[in-house]
């Protein structure tokens, strides 16, 4: 912005946001010393606030600082040394007020930011609780110290489990039999959390007698239409109730 005015008997110039003595402009008492002070800090002045109005001798004055509409002030009397003093005091009034309210904003703004992460972390923590299940088929001893799976989110962790004929409590005396048995019980348990075979990820395998590797891949791969999940065939010395196979594993979601 650029203006020009007169204030008493001393002129100065408003040129963007400085102010400067006129030219070949003195004080009323000749002092270009007084001038240029007064130039100075009417410059510094102007640098937070914005003269919307050239300076007019008689004229209301009207300064408008980041929004905040100061009011209206008479013209300094001729025989005044300030410059518009009470307009600049009140600026800088406003000042203070505006850099404290937004302080009180910062504050207000974190807490309640600390307040939704408190609030969202708890209902997190309940959400995970809700959403753990146990699992167990209705063929599962009573007393056994166990679940035979336990889902958390989109994950199933599934417990060793042998194939073992319900009638009897023992594995079947044909190795193919047990191996049924043991992958339609997983096969069983997934469909309890709505998963299939091809939702594992991990499979580990105990088997009592390496020579039934073979075997167990022929019937093994069958149960999957997509890629294998990761395994470990691990040789075991025995297993519970006669058993030559135990699986354990985990599923995730698709």
């Amino acid at each position: 912005m650029r203006g020009d005015g007169t204030h008493g008997d001393l002129q100065v110039r408003v040129i963007g946001n400085d102010v400067v003595p006129g030219a070949g402009m003195k004080g009323a008492n000749g002092d270009d010393g007084v001038l240029q002070r007064i130039g100075s800090r009417l410059t510094m002045v102007c640098n937070i606030i914005t003269i919307s109005e050239p300076i007019t001798m008689g004229a209301n004055c009207r300064r408008r600082f980041c929004g905040w509409s100061c009011a209206n002030v008479s013209a300094c009397p001729r025989s005044s040394g300030a410059i518009h003093s009470r307009i600049i005091e009140r600026c800088i009034s406003n000042f203070r007020r505006l850099f404290m309210n937004r302080r009180i904003t910062v504050l207000v703004v974190l807490l309640g930011l600390a307040v939704f992460v408190t609030v969202h972390g708890a209902f997190s923590q309940t959400d995970s609780t809700s959403k753990r299940r146990v699992i167990n088929l209705p063929d599962k001893p009573v007393q056994a110290p166990f679940s035979n799976a336990i889902l958390t989110g989109d994950t199933l962790y599934l417990a060793g489990s042998i194939g073992l004929d319900s009638k009897t409590g023992k594995a079947p005396e044909k190795i193919e039999d047990e191996i049924k048995l043991l992958l339609d019980g997983y096969k069983t348990t997934l469909a309890q959390a709505n998963m299939t075979m091809d939702d594992l990820v991990y499979v580990q395998v105990f088997c009592t007698d390496l020579g039934y590797y073979d075997k167990f891949n022929s019937a093994y791969k069958t149960y999957f239409s997509k890629d294998f999940p990761a395994r470990a065939f691990i040789g075991a010395g025995s297993l519970l109730r006669g058993g030559h196979f135990e699986m354990q594993a985990i599923a995730v979601r698709r």
